[in-house]
């Protein structure tokens, strides 16, 4: 797996061994973390985006005052 930076790659495995406490280790779960992670933005707001033990994106997120409007 390639990654952008060391902040890319740590936060993925951490959210990783989240998911996996969690039983969600399928490819889509893990490319939800891999994309989620690629940026300081969605690090920081990704409770608010995934609500981990429900396994499901929180909609509302798209909303939020920190996405990037036209």
């Amino acid at each position: 797996m390639k990654f952008m930076d060391s902040d890319h790659k740590d936060f993925y495995l951490y959210i990783y061994k989240i998911l996996k406490k969690y039983g969600k280790t399928d490819v889509y779960y893990k490319s939800l973390a891999y994309t989620l992670s690629m940026c300081e933005t969605t690090r920081f707001h990704f409770k608010d985006i995934f609500n981990i033990k429900k396994g499901e994106i929180n909609i509302n997120s798209l909303q939020a005052a920190y996405q990037t409007r036209n």
